[in-house]
């Protein structure tokens, strides 16, 4: 049996990520979904979930394909018609760099697709990009939400899809792997024009959620008490999908929106505006520091009260 390399570092879609993915990506009842990097089955699975027509499922390690194989078996069963709530779930082994050839002549085709959902693995070119860069290519609409690392891009993207949204995520692989993690949000079939097309950059880091990091809760997530996770996350889709940036709740301060024209790196930290204006609350602040200052070295005898120059 073939074994997972430990250089591909990994580490599967937490739920509630998965499901955030999905609602980025638009999934409805008439979408066809792709996770050419399948894994144990998060991705496919959350598409189901979110009413999917089909979607497809492509994994090439032995183990987490048989992972993947018994969690679509499970749910299967689980159906009283023996499918997923409708959604036709396809499941392959083999590249999924070679996708295209896996579902030639399938009940899907690849030209069906319509969305990709994608937590490739981190050790491949480009922080796994080129898993993306491989079906988005070929989609001439719909969209694509890919998890990996930040600080990662690939160019060879923009030239067929736009960058829509980068969002830095909380520590979502806590207890599992340490790695900062990035969503990457594109709309396939027109190419990302550089000048003109801004990007919305959201640090996402406070989700309203705690993650465990002892081995003995590996993958748990704890709601913070007052902070309103489920709040935070129909803000987030907000912002990205109905374009909202005004009235926010909770991101107004994190949120931005830049061009590549000057900066084509894709990481949220690189594309971070900091103020640096002083404001009255600075100079209050300021004056308060020098007033105490000096009132305690007169104190302490260390200025002379009658010397002005001080």
């Amino acid at each position: 049996m073939k074994q997972i390399d430990p250089k591909n570092d990994i580490v599967f879609t937490p739920p509630v990520t998965a499901a955030l993915m999905c609602r980025l990506a638009g999934i409805n009842s008439d979408s066809v979904v792709i996770d050419n990097t399948a894994g144990s089955g998060a991705l496919i699975m959350a598409a189901a979930d979110a009413g999917a027509k089909a979607a497809v499922g492509i994994e090439f390690e032995d183990i987490p394909y048989k992972m993947l194989s018994d969690n679509i078996s499970e749910r299967n069963n689980a159906s009283p018609e023996g499918s997923d709530a409708g959604c036709a779930i396809h499941i392959y082994q083999g590249d999924g760099m070679r996708y295209y050839d896996i579902m030639t002549g399938g009940d899907v085709r690849p030209e069906d697709i319509s969305a990709l959902l994608l937590n490739p693995p981190y050790s491949a070119e480009d922080s796994g990009f080129i898993f993306a860069d491989t079906v988005m290519k070929n989609m001439h609409s719909g969209m694509a939400v890919v998890l990996t690392k930040a600080n990662s891009n690939r160019d060879s993207i923009l030239e067929h899809s736009t960058l829509k949204a980068v969002i830095k995520m909380p520590d979502i692989f806590k207890g599992y792997a340490s790695v900062q993690a990035a969503l990457y949000v594109f709309q396939c079939g027109r190419p990302h024009d550089i000048e003109n097309d801004k990007v919305k950059f959201v640090d996402f880091s406070s989700d309203g959620y705690r993650r465990s990091g002892r081995k003995t809760q590996k993958g748990q997530v704890f709601e913070i008490p007052g902070e309103n996770p489920d709040e935070r996350y129909d803000e987030l889709v907000d912002i990205v999908v109905n374009g909202k940036v005004d009235g926010l709740k909770y991101y107004q301060d994190v949120l931005f929106e830049d061009t590549l024209k000057d900066n084509d790196a894709w990481a949220y930290d690189a594309h971070r505006v900091v103020d640096t204006t002083p404001t009255l609350e600075d100079f209050k602040k300021t004056v308060e520091e020098y007033l105490s200052w000096k009132v305690g070295a007169i104190l302490r005898g260390e200025i002379d009260v009658n010397d002005k120059s001080k």
